[in-house]
């Protein structure tokens, strides 16, 4: 039987190459840049880097065209795309010169259009009469292996005449107007890295409207600045940087590949097909979910008199959301920092109702976490990617993995140190010696839908009270309560004696609308803290 070879190409520290700029032109060109790299090459333009015949067609991995099966092209295979997206990408090939040659074209292509973004190739000699599940399971360990060992780029950063990026830091190349810029606007000193991410900002808009339903035929524009997304003159504008991530899918792919390993010959095919049905079912679920966010969000522009009015500016209004990463569980947004977790909500609700196996293989309900985190606009873009990162994995710890979560941090100023250490700072937390918390002032994490993960935490509780106190409580008495809040369930007992009970929760026990509290976490101190936001929309 022929002897195949297996080829897995993964990207490296991607989070930095996207999220390292505090532009929104730049994160999205890179992410873009990044998708193209394991994705949109191999399926937009496969002739530039697969040998033919291969079995991509119209964009597609064409079923019908299979390396085992020769007989179906009257010529055999050079090359099939097994997987692609996620940051990674694995195929086959016929020849281990083939692949070696489709590494090369790879490599090269990364340095004249991708530069900056790095990429980690292994290649695994295979049998089709033996196991391509396990076969899939070395390579990932060599790959595992080699991304553990590599030795880290380490640009030159210049000499005294030279000029530096703006963003990168990096040798400047270009002296160039940033897109958009008025005629006579001054020129800026700018890296290949930065050029090549402004340059794929068109490309990376039009993937968007081709991904959601929503972009089609819209009257707003796209933002690519975070300034779009609703900053009001004079007065502080946030921004919402939103990170969601599904639950187990990295485990179902890992069990879909464990359980195959028995399979050998024509029913490694069986595998194959089982692996692109997953992940166009997971690719499939985030797209809607996010196709949902990002309609609401515009209807909510659109409606004039009650919504959130859109941005204007130079005679153009833009919607206050912009995907960043999409395609496949793991997504970020950023928008309008007045709707951050609203938007959340409703990613997360829409991603629940989407079908995708679990372990087993049975379908059932996808489940995800979110992390926002709401900085003012000017704050490092990085540091507030790695606080909603650290949220979402809150999130999902507080529910075992097991409901839709959300958590959340508004930063009014810097942030330092660790979430946990922020929280204890910040929020009073503490902890046990077991690593519990034992008290706070958070009800956070909260679960979304009709989970009872968290029993009372949930974003349902957290809506109707702040509906109650923006319907009876003006500010300065809202304000009090905050700071009894803070001192402890004796100045809440004494606050209540005066103005009567706190507004009613779905809770099981009621001594909470004396005191504020229940069971070592406060009530009510999220609904307060988080007044502005717009959870109604």
């Amino acid at each position: 039987m022929n002897q195949f070879s297996l080829v897995v190409v993964d990207t490296t520290a991607i989070q930095a190459y996207i999220f390292g700029s505090n532009r929104l032109r730049e994160n999205v060109g890179a992410s873009h840049l990044v998708h193209m790299a394991t994705r949109g090459w191999l399926l937009d333009e496969p002739d530039s880097l697969l040998p033919r015949p291969h079995n991509i067609r119209g964009r597609q991995m064409a079923p019908e065209l299979q390396i085992e099966a020769t007989a179906l092209t009257g010529l055999p295979l050079a090359a099939e795309v097994i997987q692609v997206g996620g940051g990674n990408a694995v195929i086959l090939f016929r020849s281990e010169s083939d692949a070696r040659t489709f590494g090369r074209r790879l490599s090269t292509r990364l340095l004249v259009e991708a530069p900056g973004l790095e990429a980690v190739m292994v290649v695994e000699p295979f049998a089709w009469s033996g196991s391509l599940a396990a076969a899939m399971s070395r390579a990932y360990q060599k790959l595992a292996a080699k991304k553990a060992q590599r030795e880290p780029s380490l640009p030159v950063l210049g000499l005294g005449v030279s000029a530096r990026c703006r963003s990168t830091g990096l040798v400047a190349n270009f002296l160039e107007r940033e897109p958009g810029a008025p005629d006579g606007a001054r020129t800026l000193p700018i890296s290949a890295e930065t050029r090549a991410k402004w340059d794929n900002n068109a490309q990376a808009r039009s993937r968007l409207r081709r991904s959601l339903d929503v972009l089609q035929d819209l009257e707003l524009e796209i933002p690519d600045q975070f300034e779009h997304l609703g900053r009001t003159a004079g007065e502080f504008s946030y921004i919402a940087v939103v990170h969601a991530d599904g639950n187990h899918v990295g485990k179902t792919a890992r069990a879909i590949t464990e359980r195959n390993h028995s399979l050998s010959g024509d029913d490694n095919r069986r595998y194959i097909e089982e692996l692109r049905v997953f992940s166009a079912l997971v690719d499939s679920a985030g797209l809607a979910a996010l196709n949902e966010t990002v309609g609401a969000v515009i209807r909510w522009n659109l409606d004039r008199e009650n919504g959130l009015p859109p941005h204007a500016e130079g005679g153009r209004e833009y919607i206050s959301i912009r995907p960043i990463v999409f395609g496949g569980d793991d997504v970020t947004f950023v928008c309008d920092g007045r709707i951050g977790l609203r938007a959340a909500q409703i990613y997360l609700e829409a991603f629940n109702r989407q079908q995708i196996p679990n372990a087993g293989g049975e379908n059932q309900p996808a489940i995800a976490a979110a992390g926002v985190a709401i900085v003012k606009s000017g704050y490092p873009f990085a540091r507030a990617y790695e606080l909603s990162e650290q949220l979402c994995a809150n999130a999902k710890r507080a529910v075992q993995r097991k409901a839709p979560a959300l958590d959340w941090h508004m930063a009014q100023g810097g942030l330092y140190g660790s979430l946990g250490e922020i929280r204890a700072r910040e929020y009073d937390e503490e902890r046990n010696e077991r690593g519990e918390i034992v008290s706070s002032l958070l009800m956070r994490p909260v679960t979304v839908g009709a989970s009872t993960a968290l029993e009372w935490r949930t974003w349902d509780n957290f809506v109707a009270l702040q509906r109650a106190f923006k319907a009876d409580w003006a500010t300065s008495k809202l304000m009090n309560l905050r700071e009894c809040l803070r001192q402890g369930s004796s100045a809440v007992q004494i606050f209540t004696r005066n103005y009567g009970e706190l507004p009613p929760a779905d809770l099981r026990a009621t001594q909470y609308r004396k005191t504020g509290w229940d069971s070592g976490r406060c009530v009510y101190f999220d609904a307060i803290e988080m007044f502005e936001q717009e959870v109604n929309a």
